[in-house]
């Protein structure tokens, strides 16, 4: 019977003890999640294997400041060098200063209306980091725990529910325990 009247008897939080734990947890997990994420991508990348290619006279069509992906934008960590970009014939060369290259991007920056959208053939030496059994095995592991935290809204709402019910119980008892209802009251405020 003693331990019943250490029960916290606080007046009017309603549960915003809970929701505020709850709250706080989410949030430290969430801190511990992005820690490993973080830490599991320069992970990915320190292990992967650096390979070269070549990108041999694909055609794509460029537009005025339109970022444009080439064959190998989706290679991870991909650093395009000895960037060659001719026109649709593969005659005339493509002055640098015409285009910015940003992964396995070309953007066009001062094509002039005329030859605006332009079909060019690029050729191009590439690297990037091929994934090997190690790096396949900790991005898949990085995406699983970068996936956790899509859950954590939920969570929030539930609590928040869980803390409304809880503040409609008390509103109940106070209208109850202060004769408001019109009916005769018991012991503890409850109804008879």
């Amino acid at each position: 019977m003693k331990k019943l009247k250490k029960v916290n008897k606080e007046k009017g939080v309603a549960g915003l003890n809970v929701l505020m734990g709850i709250v706080a947890m989410l949030f430290m997990i969430g801190i511990i999640v992005m820690v490993f994420v973080l830490a599991g991508q320069k992970l990915a990348d320190a292990i992967g294997d650096e390979t070269t290619g070549l990108l041999d006279n694909q055609t794509i069509t460029l537009l005025n400041q339109t970022a444009v992906a080439t064959n190998i934008s989706a290679l991870r960590s991909i650093t395009m060098t000895t960037v060659d970009i001719r026109n649709s014939t593969g005659e005339d060369l493509l002055l640098s200063g015409n285009y910015t290259v940003s992964g396995g991007y070309i953007t066009a920056t001062t094509f002039c209306d005329e030859i605006s959208p332009a079909t060019v053939l690029v050729t191009a030496v590439y690297t990037y980091i091929a994934d090997n059994t190690a790096s396949a095995s900790i991005i898949d592991t990085t995406y699983a725990i970068d996936d956790t935290t899509d859950w954590f809204g939920t969570f929030i709402v539930m609590a928040s529910l869980v803390v409304l019910v809880l503040l409609v119980v008390i509103i109940i008892n106070s209208i109850r325990g202060a004769g408001l209802t019109g009916g005769e009251t018991g012991p503890g405020g409850m109804g008879a």
